[in-house]
C-alpha cells in the first residue's frame, strides 16, 4: 500500500511539473506570438495609409522617418510604426524600388534579415498607379536612424 501511494504521488509531481513547464512554455509562445501579430498589424495599417498617401500626393518617401512622417497626422498610423522600431524594439527596413512597390519589413523574433523569409513580418505598397517619372529611378533601402 505504501509502495502504490509513493509512486502515486511520483506520479503527481511529475504531472505537476509537466504542467508548469507547458504553461511557461504556451506562455512565452504566447507573448512572442502576440508581438508578431502587434507588428503585423502596425505595418499593415501603415501600408493602407501609405498607399492611401503616395496615390493623393503622387510621391514617395525616401526613407521610413519622411513615411512616418507622412502619414503621422492620421491617428490611426500605430504609434510603433512611427518609432521606426518593431515590437522587438529593433528598426525597421523600408526599401523603395521606385516605379514597382515599396516594402517595410520587420525581421521578426529570430532577429536576422531573412530577406522577407523565414519569421520576417513584411509589407509591400504597390506604386503602380503613380506617375514618378519627375523621381530618381535608383533604388533606396534604409533602416529608421535610432537614437542610440
Amino acid at each position: 500500500m505504501r509502495v502504490a501511494v509513493k509512486y502515486l504521488e511520483g506520479l503527481l509531481i511529475v504531472a505537476g511539473l509537466f504542467i508548469l513547464v507547458s504553461g511557461v512554455i504556451d506562455f512565452i509562445g504566447g507573448r512572442a506570438r502576440g508581438r508578431w501579430d502587434q507588428t503585423r498589424r502596425a505595418l499593415v495599417t501603415f501600408q493602407h495609409r501609405l498607399h492611401k498617401y503616395t496615390v493623393v500626393h503622387q510621391k514617395v518617401p525616401s526613407t521610413l522617418a519622411e513615411a512616418a512622417h507622412a502619414v503621422s497626422h492620421d491617428a490611426k498610423v500605430p504609434v510603433l510604426v512611427s518609432s521606426g522600431k518593431d515590437a522587438w524594439g529593433r528598426p525597421l527596413i523600408y526599401t523603395v524600388a521606385i516605379g514597382d512597390q515599396i516594402e517595410i519589413r520587420s525581421i521578426g523574433p529570430n532577429g536576422r534579415d531573412d530577406m522577407g523569409d523565414v519569421d520576417d513580418i513584411e509589407v509591400l505598397v504597390p506604386l503602380s498607379k503613380l506617375d514618378l517619372r519627375d523621381e530618381s529611378a535608383s533604388s533606396n533601402c534604409a533602416t529608421m536612424p535610432t537614437d542610440e
